[in-house]
């Protein structure tokens, strides 16, 4: 479920969980379903660390958008979807399975800080130093309404309880307009101590360490194996 951004998209949907309207395209030739709003977002769906993503993966029609599917197809050889491209906030939410119980830390907010075309991190963006787009942007701990950080916290549980995931994950959301929507769902994020990081930024909102964070992942883990 989160090597493969269209069986995660499928789950989703099955469960009854906010996603942006999408579309899977294998051969670039499926008929562009009629109700797919525009622009869109082009993502490779084997692929992470927005490799792929640059922007021209920001589609505003349907003529443009079959081009662009079938050309990435060509490049990467593997399926790609289309999905709305929502422009509201976006979060990182970190979620950590502790001896208390299932915690939901914080949550880390994506500040755009470049006056770039479609704000949104791009491979350039995050790897390509030479960029215009590089270090487009910071991350910092979110400041939430009492209504939207409960209705984070209430669609996160239910995503890493549905979808059976273990011990930690992080989830990136956008939001159209007031409504937040899951971009992707890792049960397996890198693990950082860097202050530009969203699990960093939760983590330490709480009070913990690197040396914490990571402890209470080994202490689940080992909770399973011991009983």
């Amino acid at each position: 479920l989160s090597c493969d951004k269209i069986a995660m998209k499928k789950r989703l949907d099955e469960g009854g969980f906010a996603t942006a309207p999408w579309q899977e395209f294998v051969s670039g030739d499926e008929p562009i379903r009629e109700d797919l709003p525009f622009p869109v977002i082009v993502k490779v769906s084997l692929e992470h660390s927005s490799v792929g993503l640059s922007q021209a993966a920001i589609i505003d029609s349907k003529e443009a958008l079959r081009g662009f599917v079938k050309k990435q197809i060509a490049a990467f050889r593997q399926p790609v979807l289309a999905e709305q491209f929502l422009t509201g906030r976006e979060f990182q939410v970190t979620l950590l399975e502790q001896a208390s119980g299932l915690t939901v830390l914080p949550p880390a907010e994506v500040i755009y800080t470049k006056g770039t075309k479609v704000p949104f991190l791009t491979y350039e963006s995050r790897w390509n130093a030479d960029h215009p787009d590089f270090q487009n942007s910071t991350v910092e701990l979110a400041k939430l309404s009492a209504s939207l950080a409960d209705k984070l916290d209430h669609m996160c549980r239910g995503v890493f309880t549905t979808m059976g995931y273990r011990d930690y994950a992080r989830f990136d959301l956008r939001c159209l307009g007031e409504t937040p929507m899951f971009l992707d769902v890792n049960s397996n994020p890198g693990l950082s101590d860097d202050e530009q990081y969203g699990m960093t930024v939760s983590y330490k909102a709480v009070g913990m360490t690197f040396a914490d964070f990571v402890w209470d992942i080994v202490g689940s883990a080992m909770r399973r194996i011991t009983g």
